[in-house]
């Protein structure tokens, strides 16, 4: 059987920015959770992304769903790693509290493959691909409540 964890020698989960209101917070937090997305990928487990998105987020299901489904499935993945490019936020900076947040990534090519390491399915790198994040400032800190892709 192969195990699941494609992290690399001493990589260690992302660790949260300091929590700060406004546009710049929201960009380091939004870079923080599209960390978290990558970890996920990297090892299996969405328990880490869950904590900084809300029930109102269906994209953020959607991608933790595909992720756990994969898991139960003893399928892993090879490759599929984010890397973040850029980021703005693009919204009413006139409300500290609520920030839209574009990040660009890219996403490296990757093989899913089951638990005797024999190759399910593939996908080709994704270069530039982009999401618009809707964050919010709550007691706890920053969440994510809404994220689309960008066309």
């Amino acid at each position: 059987m192969v195990a699941y964890n494609q992290t690399k020698a001493n990589e260690k989960p992302p660790v949260p920015p300091m929590q700060t209101i406004g546009p710049l917070g929201a960009q380091a937090f939004a870079r923080f959770y599209m960390q978290t997305n990558d970890w996920s990928y990297a090892t299996g487990s969405t328990t880490y992304m869950r904590h900084y998105f809300t029930s109102t987020c269906d994209e953020c299901a959607f991608f933790a769903k595909g992720v756990d489904t994969r898991t139960r499935a003893h399928h892993r993945y090879i490759g599929d790693r984010l890397i973040v490019r850029d980021i703005f936020s693009d919204g009413d900076e006139t409300n500290p509290h609520e920030q839209e947040v574009v990040v660009t990534y890219d996403v490296t090519s990757v093989e899913l493959v089951d638990s005797d390491g024999k190759y399910v399915d593939a996908d080709p790198a994704a270069l530039g691909l982009k999401d618009r994040l809707h964050l919010k400032w709550t007691a706890a800190g920053w969440v994510v409540t809404r994220g689309t892709p960008v066309k």
